[in-house]
């Protein structure tokens, strides 16, 4: 855990400089991203014929499923910390392009076409009273605002 937060404090302070014109990425907590988001997103998400493979867009590390290492892919063991430090980039670039929280692709996504989005997966939450659409929310919220 603390590898974690090491890593992300250097990728923090390495990303802040001139801006050039590019979005800059929104890093959100990571405490709670490994403690609430990460569950969320490899129950949902994590499956290799979602996002658990290194081809897609939005690419997240599992237990069980893709990982740094191919040996371990089938193993029900924690993530590495470094696993943990792509998922949680990966997720803080995916809500760093929009204007708003709840315009985010991390949310819109999984809400599919009745967003009015499309995402190959088909619908992943029931709408936006959702359990675990309202947990992510709350985590892009806190971090808009901070």
């Amino acid at each position: 855990m603390r590898t974690v937060v090491a890593l992300v404090t250097f990728l923090v302070a390495g990303c802040s400089g001139v801006d050039n014109g590019e979005t800059q990425v929104r890093w959100l907590d990571s405490q709670t991203f490994v403690s609430e988001v990460q569950p969320v997103l490899a129950e949902r998400c994590g499956n290799p014929s979602c996002h658990g493979r290194q081809d897609r867009p939005f690419a997240i590390y599992s237990q069980r499923n893709w990982r740094m290492d191919p040996a371990r892919t089938f193993l029900a063991e924690p993530l590495s910390d470094e696993e943990l430090a792509h998922n949680y980039n990966t997720s803080c670039v995916f809500v760093s392009e929009a204007d708003m929280p709840a315009e985010t692709l991390l949310l819109l996504k999984p809400l599919a076409d009745w967003a009015g989005t499309s995402h190959g997966g088909g619908v992943i939450f029931d709408g936006t009273t959702d359990p675990d659409y309202e947990l992510l929310l709350r985590w892009i919220q806190q971090g808009w605002t901070e």
